[in-house]
């Protein structure tokens, strides 16, 4: 067993939640203070995304056993936090379960969501035109994900979640397995004031293609933070390395603040990760090059003031450049730096691909509670896309449902996580990026025949034309737009009753966004609709670790 200085062990499983929704166990053990020395509990998952059986998160983005199979679904958040437990209680090897691939997992969309639609004649622009509609910038285009079985809100929610998620959960266990090399040594945990080195004893981990340079654990004078500290170079073979380049550079850091309860801890951590990519806004090394270095930024802040409310917020982005003295990536109060965007002449060091925003206040029992995730593909976006998702707990089912909003914000670096409005043609011609007054809206619950986060009949609210109006009428207009509604890349199928988009419905498509006009909610802020259906912007934890 670990030496009680470094933590007291969990028995059983990290959480108690079962089938979906969650159980009724807590985080107490039968030794004790509950892992004071690390914060168990606490992991980065979307909360609508469910599986079978325990998992690691794979680099590939999807999950591999690794215990028998036949146990109920679990949420993701469930499998991440019991993949900690199991490597502290060494019922996992650190070689075993500490891949630095993961790293680099690369956030994906669903089919959904955001599709190319090709289309001719649009009334924003000079007519006549023809084009296509770059992908990733329609929204929720149909209710299911064809590919996943989900609703579209959250096929495409866990698609962008997947690389955060793992990337954030690496982090995790390479910090929690310095405690498992620790004990595997009996290695005491440090003494206030002092450093425990455990370099030497991550190597011998047996980690592939890593060569660790520094892997300590040090608490503060006064007894009262835990400070995790690895270091390391990772070395694949398979990577198409820029000029000059032959290894990727890692750092991960953690500050652990336990609290005066079990369920009471506050933290941040940290990590820069060197990558390369094809592609993005940073530039190459040399114009010879077939890859450009990036350096992965990201800072997890959290707060757990009690059994039932976990609150946390993680920023990460894609910066340019490799040097990791150069592209800190951070602000002030040591959180990833969204307005530090990349510039050529000014700023050559700064964000180029990628930045999220991901807030939530939720009980980590049943997942209850209230989540926004933005994100930005690259620094020149004069919005940032929002989810906004309030999550519910049927005790007497023991299932999950709640409602699901998307629309456009803030920027990166500036957002709150509120969606301010929705922008409808994004990059067509003649776009305009005016924020009008609506959200798509999707009401999900969770089906357990099917296993799958489900939309009910009349659940959504997500038709709309792309164009500037949100809206199209042949007729109104005397205009001969048309679009692939049906996304089958033939225009001649279309006609006036799949391409019209009017409220109140004309010959063709009802226009189906929130609030509906003959809504409650009409004529209201955005902001303030979503607030009045029960959605609380999650506020993160105040930056300053005790």
């Amino acid at each position: 067993m670990l030496d009680k200085r470094w933590v007291t062990l969990l028995i059983g499983a990290t959480l108690g939640l079962t089938g979906c929704g969650g159980g009724s166990s807590s985080d107490n053990t039968t030794g004790g203070a509950f892992n004071a020395s690390f914060p168990q509990g606490l992991a980065v998952a979307s909360p609508v995304d469910v599986n079978t059986g325990s998992v690691t998160i794979s680099s590939a983005g999807g999950k591999k056993k690794i215990k028998a199979a036949g146990s109920t679904t679990v949420p993701s958040y469930q499998w991440a936090t019991d993949q900690i437990n199991d490597l502290l209680t060494g019922a996992l090897s650190v070689a075993s379960t500490f891949d630095p691939q993961v790293f680099r997992t690369q956030p994906r969309t669903a089919s959904c969501f955001g599709p190319t639609l090709k289309y001719s004649d649009h009334p924003d622009g000079a007519v006549p035109n023809s084009g296509e509609l770059p992908s990733g910038d329609l929204g929720i285009w149909v209710e299911t994900d064809s590919v996943s079985g989900d609703a579209c809100a959250a096929a495409q929610l866990n698609a962008r979640m997947n690389s955060i998620s793992a990337q954030a959960q690496a982090a995790l266990v390479g910090l929690a397995s310095l405690i498992t090399v620790a004990d595997a040594s009996s290695i005491a945990a440090p003494t206030a004031g002092d450093t425990v080195d455990l370099t030497s004893q991550m190597n011998a981990a047996g980690i592939a293609d890593t060569t660790f340079t520094a892997a300590s654990v040090s608490l503060n004078g006064a007894g009262t933070v835990w400070s995790y500290e690895l270091a390391f170079t990772y070395a694949p073979s398979g990577i198409t390395y820029p000029s000059g380049v032959s290894a990727l550079d890692m750092k991960v850091w953690l500050q652990h603040a336990p609290g005066a309860t079990a369920n009471e801890y506050k933290g941040r951590m940290s990590y820069q990760v060197e990558d390369v990519m094809t592609g993005g806004t940073c530039p190459l090394s040399d114009p010879s090059d077939a890859t450009n270095p990036v350096t992965l930024v990201g800072s997890l802040l959290y707060e757990r003031g009690s059994a039932t409310e976990l609150n946390v917020q993680l920023k990460t982005g894609q910066f340019c450049g490799h040097d990791l003295a150069t592209t800190t990536g951070f602000d002030s109060d040591g959180l990833a730096d969204g307005s530090d965007t990349y510039d050529a002449a000014s700023n050559p060091y700064g964000w180029g691909n990628n930045f999220v925003v991901f807030g939530a206040k939720y009980d980590p029992q049943t997942l209850k509670g209230d989540y926004s995730f933005a994100w930005q593909a690259g620094p020149m976006d004069s919005h940032s896309r929002i989810f906004n998702v309030g999550i519910n707990y049927d005790s007497t089912n023991d299932r999950l449902d709640g409602e699901a909003y998307f629309g456009y914000g803030a920027t990166v670096g500036t957002t709150d996580g509120r969606i301010q409005g929705m922008i409808c043609n994004w990059a067509g011609p003649g776009s305009s990026h005016t924020l009008q007054e609506y959200a798509q809206r999707e009401f999900i619950s969770y089906d357990a025949a099917s296993e799958r986060f489900t939309v009910a009949s009349g659940g959504a609210d997500i038709t709309y034309a792309p164009t500037n109006s949100c809206t199209y009428d042949t007729a109104a207009s005397s205009g001969s737009f048309l679009y692939d509604r049906d996304l089958d890349s033939d225009l001649s199928d279309e006609s006036v009753t799949t391409v019209d988009v009017t409220d109140p419905v004309g010959a063709g498509l009802a226009f189906d966004l929130f609030p509906a006009s003959t809504s409650t909610y009409a004529g209201m802020a955005i902001e303030d609709a979503i607030a009045a259906r029960g959605y609380t912007v999650p506020t993160p934890p105040t930056p300053t670790i005790p």
